[in-house]
């Protein structure tokens, strides 16, 4: 098999070979090796003035509420252009457009049996061309332009990734969850449902912390492996490592491993909120024009870091602990998207009833007197959530 050499940030080298074990079947892909890997020394720091340092402003949109948009909840969020686009996949099982000022556009697609249909809509991506959803209950994966026509629709019978990227053609990448051990792996290419080929299977047992997969660039997949601190790229059938995140040394992932590898699932539950070396819960990255944006949970506490994509130098800021009574959250609580330099998320009926005021008044002392009043008067039991766009300042980190 390839083996994969990464210098952490601590100085130390290992290899891949110790996380993987030989791809089944075998792969064509072979790792694009670097010299070094630029180490983006993610802090878990205390700072909580983002909005301050980061943030030129910050747009809510309440959406606007009619019989042919009603949302139940938002499980993806977009930004396209000057249309947000939101997917509900777990209640109205709907993807809706929306204006900048909350203005309901149209929906695209249709709950279904028929071609270009869907049962469920597991994950949904953007492209320039149009919105790709994957449908795990069929095993479907279907692309529609902005106005709702079908582009591409192929069903799979061999295969049930979590996650896939319509790559061209007829191929896909498919990324897997590593919750279930038949699945051997973590990345496979295809050409409609022949496996083209295999890579970066898991070793470890009961790995709980998925896999997560980016939009890096236009022409680039960002991949990110629990456990290896490491980001890597995808271009074509190349696996590039192109960062390490410096979120913890290779000591500390080798005594998690081999004290976590016998416990159970709530055993190990446990063990990643009370271990002081344990890896984080969860990595998010999302990838803008000048930064990447990466939001991480350790035990209780959630940490968002903002990356200058040029000069790499990070800044590092507390989002929000649950260690602290009562909660302390100092962001909009749902991030879930970013778009050239805005960061996209959303504010729902959890917000009055699970957040103290405490938490609150963190969250809003740098809006506006007019939002901090449509927050206060809104009645989110009857009204659909109110999207937040964070526009970015483009001299980021002063005040």
């Amino acid at each position: 098999m390839p083996i994969l050499w990464l210098t952490t940030c601590n100085g130390r080298t290992y290899s891949l070979e110790e996380f993987v074990v030989s791809p089944v079947p075998p792969a064509d892909v072979h790792p694009e090796l670097k010299q070094s890997v630029p180490c983006l020394n993610i802090a878990q720091s205390q700072a909580t003035d983002f909005m301050a340092k980061e943030v030129a402003g910050l747009n809510l949109v309440p959406l606007k509420t009619n019989d042919n948009c009603l949302i139940g909840s938002i499980s993806q969020l977009f930004l396209k252009g000057d249309t947000i686009i939101v997917v509900d996949g777990q209640k109205a099982k709907r993807i809706m457009l929306f204006s900048k000022q909350g203005k309901f556009l149209r929906q695209i697609g249709s709950e279904g049996s028929g071609p270009g249909e869907y049962a469920t809509i597991t994950t949904a991506r953007i492209s320039p061309e149009g919105i790709e959803i994957n449908d795990w209950h069929t095993n479907r994966f279907i692309k529609y332009d902005y106005e709702g026509n079908v582009l591409t629709a192929v069903t799979f019978s061999q295969t049930n990734p979590h996650n896939l990227y319509h790559v061209g053609g007829n191929q896909f990448l498919a990324a897997y969850s590593p919750y279930h051990e038949q699945w051997p792996f973590a990345l496979q290419w295809l050409e409609n449902d022949s496996v083209v080929a295999s890579a970066f299977p898991f070793k470890l047992k009961r790995n709980e912390t998925a896999a997560s997969i980016f939009a890096l660039d236009r022409d680039k997949i960002g991949f990110h492996i629990p456990y290896s601190d490491t980001i890597f790229s995808i271009a074509d059938r190349r696996i590039i490592p192109e960062y390490t995140l410096g979120l913890m040394n290779c000591p500390e992932v080798e005594e998690f491993i081999a004290k976590s590898v016998a416990m159970t699932a709530a055993e190990k539950s446990e063990f990643l909120w009370t271990n002081r070396h344990s890896p984080p819960s969860y990595v998010e990255v999302f990838a803008m024009d000048n930064y990447l944006i990466i939001n991480h949970q350790q035990q209780g506490s959630v940490y968002l870091s903002v990356v200058d994509r040029h000069t790499l130098q990070c800044r590092n800021y507390l989002r929000g602990t649950m260690t602290t009574t009562p909660l302390a959250i100092y962001l909009p609580p749902d991030l879930r998207s970013a778009s050239g330099t805005t960061l996209v998320g959303f504010i729902d009926e959890n917000y009055p009833m699970h957040l103290p005021e405490k938490s609150r008044e963190l969250i809003e002392k740098d809006l506006s007197a007019a939002d901090r009043q449509l927050l206060k008067d809104y009645d989110y039991g009857n009204n659909n959530p109110i999207v937040w766009l964070m526009e970015l300042k483009q001299e980021p980190g002063k005040e």
